[in-house]
């Protein structure tokens, strides 16, 4: 017999699935207020990116793909979950603290662990889209799959780093390092899910023939991941050059799906803003890593791909990561209009602000000009306020959805379809007749749904965006 649904978790909070990235990015904020610890910016880099971004890459992941295979979750899934959590918390921990301090063992460890939870979650996904569950999104899971392959072989090329090799391996090894875990673990799966995603958070119809354009480009972007690792490897210029040129030419065929939706809707607000300018940044990651891999030599590389992983950390990771959230909290905590409203006006608070000082202050940091300080600082901490910006946004619509309670409102509940048909308008709708309605042909049908979208607060049972019950 087919597992049962959890109904003991259903709209309660789980503190390894919704609060880990929170802790991840805590730390980071502390971390880059204290320059005195030692490799101040790997350190930063990595809990930013093996923390709190890959912990929701696990987490997330496996939110849609529930919600594309129409499975609940069920007690035994949320502990299987709970446990890759620890381990992949666990791992990171060891990582970021075995190798400023030069304690190989510990990184070996922790890697390990990072891989083992990476490793299961696959099997996972695997698992859930096995007999053709998904139908035509199916090749988000190609994707997911893909991404987390790349994962364990980026981390041992990590492992080897905190080996200490000379000059040259250390930018041959850096460089695939990066190539694998950034445009592999993060990018793969970021392409992948932004199939349905970024139509979602534009309120717009998906670009037709997304599906076969995402699945193409998948070939083009595994094929470049390897060319450069491999290129990396062998100390060959030429071959990671021209992995750096395929991996491009696949984000150029799969860039026209989010073109479509942003013509016809454009940036009204905060989440779609900031997801597009952390795209952007990736786009000036890939050509400024083309850049060195056809004039620098291995010796320099690394010196210059430091650069490029803090890059990666505030132009691409922090803006993807608050983006998504800035969205998916709103539609987590529930349907009705007025919740949404709620929260929305928290999460666009200073938006145009928000979203131009970081970027012009990383602008100003890489310019060859000198650069002040206090920029630095003003362009740091306005991103960060996504933080307690998050904790405000979640009381307002726990707050809402109270006041609904209060009244005994039913009326003007929505949904919200992630890939009703591929052509759907998407976003918050008024149901004119009364309470939430299921669409046989919605991800985020009652047929289909996930135990509350991860997030930082309570998320109810019914799929992405529910009604009042």
């Amino acid at each position: 017999m087919p597992a049962q649904p959890s109904a003991r978790s259903k709209g309660k909070p789980r503190v390894l699935r919704d609060f880990v990235s929170i802790l991840w990015l805590t730390a980071a904020i502390v971390a880059a207020l204290n320059s005195s610890l030692m490799r101040w910016d790997w350190v930063l880099v990595h809990m930013v990116l093996l923390g709190a971004l890959s912990h929701a890459v696990l987490v997330w992941s496996e939110y849609f793909t529930g919600k594309l295979t129409h499975r609940a979750p069920t007690d035994a899934s949320n502990r299987a979950q709970d446990a890759r959590a620890i381990l992949l918390l666990v791992g990171g921990a060891l990582v970021v603290w075995g190798f400023p301090a030069a304690h190989w063992a510990l990184v070996v460890v922790g890697a390990c662990l990072v891989a083992t939870a990476v490793v299961w979650h696959a099997a996972h996904i695997a698992t859930r889209f096995r007999g053709g569950a998904g139908g035509r999104f199916r090749v988000v899971a190609r994707y997911y799959l893909a991404a987390a392959c790349c994962l364990p072989l980026g981390a041992t090329y990590g492992v080897l780093l905190a080996a200490e090799p000379g000059d040259t391996w250390r930018g041959r090894l850096m460089a695939a390092h990066i190539a694998i875990n950034l445009f592999g673990w993060i990018g793969l799966t970021v392409v992948g899910t932004l199939l349905f995603l970024w139509p979602t958070v534009v309120r717009s119809r998906m670009a037709p023939g997304a599906e076969r354009r995402t699945a193409h480009a998948l070939w083009f972007l595994l094929v470049g991941v390897v060319a450069i690792a491999t290129g990396a490897t062998l100390g060959t210029h030429w071959l990671a050059f021209a992995g750096t040129l395929t991996y491009a030419a696949g984000i150029g065929v799969w860039a026209v799906t989010l073109g479509y939706p942003l013509r016809r809707k454009g940036m009204r607000d905060f989440a779609p803003a900031s997801i597009f300018a952390g795209v952007c940044w990736a786009g000036i990651i890939l050509v400024w890593l083309a850049v060195f891999m056809a004039l620098g030599g291995w010796d320099t590389v690394s010196d210059h791909l430091y650069q490029i992983g803090f890059v990666a950390l505030w132009g691409f990771a922090l803006q993807l990561l608050f983006g998504a959230l800035s969205y998916l909290m709103a539609s987590a905590m529930g349907g009705a209009p007025s919740v949404r409203r709620a929260m929305d006006t928290v999460f666009n608070w200073g938006a145009t602000f928000r979203i131009a000082v970081p970027n012009l202050a990383l602008l100003a940091w890489l310019a060859p000009t000198p650069f002040p300080g206090w920029f630095a600082v003003l362009g740091i901490a306005t991103l960060a306020s996504f933080v307690p910006l998050m904790f405000i946004g979640a009381f307002a619509g726990v707050h809402a959805k109270q006041q609904l309670r209060a009244t005994g409102s039913h009326a003007g509940t929505s949904t919200t379809n992630l890939t009703a048909a591929g052509t759907s308008a998407t976003g918050p709708r008024t149901n004119p007749t009364g309470p939430h309605t299921a669409n046989p042909n919605a991800t985020g049908s009652t047929g289909g749904v996930a135990d509350g979208a991860p997030g930082t607060a309570p998320t109810p049972p019914h799929g992405i965006v529910k009604g009042e019950q």
